[in-house]
């Protein structure tokens, strides 16, 4: 069906009525209308969707459609060992290269407080080691404001779950030479892993990898995500005691962001007495 412009606002409420019923979810109908909307006002038209029954018709479609976002579960140190060794075995030394890749994005999340989008875009060169310790630096990350990017240290440890080790010991499986994505695309072909270094990974193929070790390891997958590592360091880092905007600096949140206190009330007194205990 072609409609000529200007559309009136009763012909385009039937087109998104009539979608709401056919996909019964929220995102088509959405789109549809920013993309009457888009359309109208490059032709300088007046917008349609604007209207009022529109609008009720769209918070109408968010009511009936809609889903409540799933908080998901923090990953705690105990938890995090436990991926670790499954991934590499107890002694931490085993495992292909899916495996080092899989454990070190998990201890990278955790221990930089990082998200998945911002770590999955990291090159080996904005890694640098010293003795004292690994200098990550992420050209972009959320939340960055200024555009100059943003550098999260790491200090090492005695600890054979160090994230700087195992971070190490991953790049020695990459070989000294290799300068692509940290996180690149890899295929396991009978037995064989591939690499692709000019690509980074899908997020669900890192997902995948992390759904099938929860499992392994006696947990449930779907309160858990890649973002639970952040969520995990952030509490134990409020429940710490560190200053906010400590915090704030550190994860790459905005100076004003509340966001800290939002993982904060989510973490139960029983969380808050495993921080303290299992400490590493």
């Amino acid at each position: 069906m072609v409609i000529d412009l200007p559309a009136n606002a009763q012909t385009a409420e039937y087109y998104l009525a009539d979608l709401a019923t056919t996909k019964e979810t929220v995102s088509p109908v959405v789109l549809a209308s920013a993309a009457i909307g888009a359309v109208h006002k490059f032709h300088r038209f007046s917008n349609p969707a604007e209207n009022q029954s529109i609008q009720c018709l769209l918070q109408g479609v968010k009511n009936l459609y809609g889903k409540a976002p799933i908080q998901r579960q923090p990953i705690t140190k105990v938890i995090l060992r436990d991926l670790l060794r499954h991934w590499l075995t107890p002694s931490l030394q085993r495992g292909d290269l899916i495996d080092w890749r899989s454990a070190r994005i998990e201890s990278l999340l955790f221990h930089l407080s990082a998200r998945w989008g911002d770590l999955s875009r990291l090159l080996i060169d904005h890694f640098q080691s010293s003795s004292k310790g690994l200098t990550i630096f992420f050209p972009k990350r959320k939340n960055d404001q200024t555009g100059r990017g943003h550098r999260v240290i790491l200090a090492r440890s005695s600890s054979p779950f160090c994230p700087i080790a195992l971070t190490e010991a991953y790049f020695l499986q990459l070989g000294t030479s290799y300068r692509g994505f940290v996180v690149p695309r890899i295929r396991r072909i009978k037995g064989v892993c591939h690499v692709d270094g000019s690509k980074p990974a899908t997020y669900q193929s890192c997902r995948s990898e992390q759904v099938a070790a929860l499992s392994a390891v006696g947990l449930d997958p779907s309160a858990f995500g890649l973002h639970s590592g952040r969520i995990g360091s952030t509490v134990i880092l409020r429940n710490a005691h560190f200053d906010m905007s400590a915090i704030a600096r550190r994860v790459g949140w905005s100076p004003n962001s509340n966001t800290v206190l939002h993982y904060a009330q989510k973490a139960t007194a029983e969380f808050e007495a495993m921080n303290k205990a299992l400490e590493l």
